[in-house]
C-alpha cells in the first residue's frame, strides 16, 4: 500500500511578515497621497476665495475714494485707517471709513463690505488645515517725482493689500506660508481740482 503525501499551499512565517510589511508601506503611502492631495485642494481653494476677497475690497475701496472730496490717512493696529469725505447732491459730506485687523480683514463702516456680505476668508472648512491673516494694509500718496507734478501726487494713491496663508503641519513639523498680494494705484480727480482752484498763497510768491 503507498501513502502519498499532499503538499499544503499555506505561507510561511516569513512570507506572511513580508506581506504584512508590503501592506503596511501601502498603507501608509496611500495615506500620504490622499493627504497631499487634501492640502493642495484646500490651498487652491482657500487661495481662489482670497482672490475673490482682494479683487472685490480693491474694488470697492477704489470705487469710493475715486469719488471722493477727501481723503484722510491715519494708522490703527498697524495698518492703514482710511476716512473717505464725500459731498453729497446737497453738498453735505458723507464719511465712510476704512479699518482692517489680522483676523477680520477689512472693514468699512464697522462692517464687512458690500453691506455686509463679503466676509474674510479664514479658511472655511479648512481651517484646520491652513490658517489665513491679513499681514498688510496699506495706503500712501505716491512719491513727487517733480515739484510740477506735486498737484498729482498729493491727489495719487497706491493701496497695497497682503494675505498670509499658513498651513497646518503635524506634530512639530513647519511649512512655509504663502503670501498674496493686491495692488492698485487710484487717482482722486475731485481732489485734484480742488488744489487746481485753491488760492495762491501770497508767501509763496
Amino acid at each position: 500500500m503507498k501513502v502519498r503525501l499532499r503538499s499544503s499551499s499555506g505561507m510561511t512565517l516569513m512570507e506572511l511578515m513580508a506581506a504584512v510589511t508590503v501592506l503596511a508601506i501601502i498603507t501608509i503611502g496611500l495615506g500620504l497621497t490622499t493627504r497631499t492631495i487634501q492640502l493642495n485642494y484646500a490651498r487652491d481653494t482657500v487661495r481662489g476665495e482670497i482672490r475673490q476677497y482682494g479683487n472685490l475690497v480693491m474694488r470697492e475701496i477704489v470705487k469710493d475714494i475715486s469719488l471722493a472730496n477727501d481723503l484722510t490717512v491715519s494708522s490703527m493696529n498697524g495698518f492703514s485707517r482710511l476716512i473717505i469725505t464725500r459731498l453729497n447732491e446737497f453738498n453735505q459730506p458723507e464719511v465712510t471709513t476704512v479699518s482692517a485687523s489680522m483676523t477680520g480683514g477689512i472693514s468699512i463702516d464697522n462692517e464687512a463690505p458690500l453691506n455686509g456680505h463679503l466676509q474674510f476668508p479664514d479658511g472655511g472648512r479648512f481651517r484646520h488645515l491652513q490658517s489665513v491673516r491679513l499681514t498688510d494694509f496699506s495706503v500712501r500718496e505716491i512719491p513727487v517725482i517733480r515739484p510740477s507734478l506735486t498737484k498729482f501726487a498729493r491727489s495719487t494713491y497706491d493701496i497695497e493689500l497682503e494675505f498670509m496663508v499658513q498651513p497646518r503641519g503635524e506634530g512639530r513639523q513647519k511649512l512655509d506660508p504663502e503670501y498674496i498680494r493686491f495692488k492698485r494705484r487710484i487717482f482722486m480727480p475731485m481732489k485734484y481740482v480742488v488744489q487746481n482752484n485753491a488760492p495762491l498763497n501770497p508767501a509763496a510768491l
